[in-house]
């Protein structure tokens, strides 16, 4: 029996000691080398895989996604290079975090990745699927390489001839005709349902901005080069007309992220935008060129947007010295989307609320924008089940008076997502040729500094800052200053949200009706410069506090009169707009913002008393 007891006391000692024996360092990133600097050129066939080559015979799509997880897998690699050279992505696959989303290289969460492709021109097949899909990745750094694609999702054709009903346009050398970038997209893209088709004009090197696009019927079509379209009086012989199949990209999408950058790249296409930011914070794009590839005679970068910063979750975020022209959406744009829930019967002390935010709370009148606890002076409010499934006791308790100035389109918000933590630097950048949208555009974002940047040629405002209801909650403590603006807000398709000022703050109601309430708080627009522009040069509206000062205004105005070929403008603002479109500076309902200009014009209908603002 002791010898029994005798040998298993042994054994547990021996199985203690093996467990006490510390595990095997890991492998050196390199084998037989201390560098901690993984090459996918030169260094992949050295751990198994199989390294990436510049040419069109290999397909570099499997051989940077294997490096990219052998590094992240790695501890002792602390970073990834290539070889300068150009490299051909062909094999696309499902993302495997989110299906619907195919890409080339998909980047798996990791933190302080590293890859530096040292000038290297990546090109890639289908311009309908992402380039690189980077999920999660904390404090990583991407630089120093191209983007393109061999499938363009754009066309360009010389205008022939201009009819009543239609016009002849021949693609230009080497380009497909419209059907053949149809179907070629749709097939790539799943079917033509996933593809808009549309097509605009450039005269001389400059788009024409009186219309914005002409919605394209799907092919087949009689006859490739006969395109049936009204031109409106717009395009006219020798023009280029430009058509794009939009939808698909972006090219590099990230999402979920924090504290990564984006440093030294250039996007010379894509089927969605170039860059797209979802749910991050503190990211940095820097040195970023989203332009048409140089020497090849292309008119058109992206046929979406330039950079998207959607659902911003924090604050951080840097876009500094990017180039951007030829985009058809916003040159750079971004947003904080509020969790907002209707509020169909409201009293003192409680409330129905079919699914509520995180306390604390405060409420607002979605048609007037009149709020009760909202930040940044307001105190908030606990809400707390008292009677399941949808009815919440409020405290403190609301007065009468915030009842009834809340009324009965009544929403709580949970004061997290009111916006001050999101903050953005957007400086030193260059803004070319916006052909549909905006150049600088942020919505429901606070702490936005605006500086330093040039702006020239787009459709619709030049910068804008925008509250939307519900969907956006407040704006507070925005600069706006050292701008140049160039040619902006030239469209004459008609008038919209974006549409009233070269730069521009406005707020919007649930339905879409101006309003006469101060939502947003302390905008300072200072020591820019606005040359040209078809509305008012600044128009700053539902503001409490803040300043319009030294700013150099000329050529504003240019369409007085002239509301456009579809004058959509929003309920309320329609009988003004000829005294709005004629300031220089527009104040629309405005509280305490000081002016030293000498074309500030005050404005705020059916509000009592002498207009609000201060000159």
């Amino acid at each position: 029996m002791w010898r029994w007891l005798l040998s298993l006391a042994v054994l547990l000692t021996m199985m203690g000691a093996a467990q006490a024996q510390p595990p095997p360092p890991p492998a050196p990133c390199v084998p037989n080398s201390d560098s901690t600097s993984f090459n996918a050129t030169t260094d992949a066939h050295k751990v198994g895989l199989v390294d990436m080559k510049p040419g069109t015979d290999y397909d570099s799509a499997p051989r940077l996604t294997a490096a990219i997880n052998y590094v992240i897998g790695n501890p002792n690699c602390k970073n990834l290079v290539a070889d300068p050279g150009t490299y051909y992505f062909y094999s696309a696959a499902p993302s495997p975090v989110q299906p619907v989303k195919t890409s080339y290289v998909y980047v798996q969460p990791a933190t302080g990745l590293k890859i530096d492709l040292r000038g290297s021109q990546l090109i890639f097949k289908e311009s309908f699927f992402t380039a690189f899909y980077i999920d999660q990745c904390k404090a990583c750094e991407f630089s120093n390489f191209s983007i393109d694609f061999e499938h363009l999702p754009f066309t360009q054709l010389d205008v022939k001839n201009v009819h009543a009903d239609e016009i002849t346009a021949d693609p230009q050398p080497n380009w497909p005709n419209p059907p053949e970038l149809f179907n070629h997209q749709a097939q790539v893209g799943g079917g033509a349902r996933n593809v808009d088709f549309v097509g605009f004009d450039r005269r001389g090197g400059v788009p024409l901005y009186d219309y914005t696009d002409w919605k394209l019927p799907a092919p087949p079509w009689d006859r490739a080069h006969r395109i049936a379209i009204n031109p409106q009086g717009v395009i006219k012989k020798d023009d280029v007309f430009i058509v794009t199949a939009r939808g698909g990209g972006p090219a590099i999408y990230e999402q979920n992220g924090a504290g990564t950058i984006f440093k030294d790249i250039a996007i010379y296409t894509s089927g969605g935008v170039g860059i797209e930011s979802s749910g991050s914070q503190a990211m940095s794009f820097i040195g970023i060129h989203i332009v048409p590839k140089p020497d090849t005679g292309r008119l058109v970068s992206t046929v979406a947007g330039g950079i998207a910063l959607n659902s911003m979750a924090g604050p951080g975020f840097v876009v500094r010295n990017c180039f951007i022209d030829g985009t058809q959406d916003d040159s750079i744009a971004g947003n904080v989307t509020a969790v907002s829930t209707p509020v169909p019967v409201l009293s003192r002390g409680t409330a129905l609320i079919p699914g509520w935010p995180a306390n604390p709370v405060f409420f607002m009148n979605g048609t007037t924008g009149a709020t009760v606890g909202a930040p940044p002076v307001g105190q908030g409010y606990e809400v707390t089940l008292k009677s399941p499934p949808f009815i919440y006791s409020i405290k403190p308790s609301l007065t009468q008076g915030q009842v009834t100035q809340l009324g009965n389109n009544a929403y709580v918000y949970s004061r997290a997502g009111y916006g001050t933590a999101a903050g953005v630097t957007i400086q030193n950048n260059q803004i070319t040729n916006s052909y549909f949208a905006r150049g600088i555009a942020f919505s429901g974002v606070s702490n936005a500094s605006i500086t330093h940047n040039t702006i020239t040629n787009t459709q619709q405002a030049g910068i804008v800052l925008g509250t939307d209801l519900p969907t956006n909650v407040p704006i507070d403590k925005t600069l706006i200053a050292n701008n140049l603006l160039t040619n902006t807000n030239m469209g004459m398709s008609g008038v919209g949200q974006s549409y009233l000022g070269a730069i521009e703050i406005m707020a919007y109601a649930t339905n879409g009706d101006v309003m006469a309430t101060q939502l947003n708080h302390h905008a300072f627009i200072n020591t820019n410069t606005v040359t040209n522009t078809q509305r008012a040069g600044i128009w700053i509206g539902n503001v409490h506090g803040g300043a319009v000062n030294d700013n150099r205004l000329s050529g504003i105005g240019l369409s007085l009169g002239n509301l456009g070929i579809d004058p959509h403008l929003n309920d309320g603002l329609k009988p003004y707009a000829s005294q709005a479109f004629a300031a220089g500076v527009l104040a629309w309902c405005t509280v305490d913002v000081a002016t030293n200009s000498p074309f500030f014009v005050n404005m705020c209908p059916g509000t009592p008393g002498p207009q609000p603002g201060t000159k």
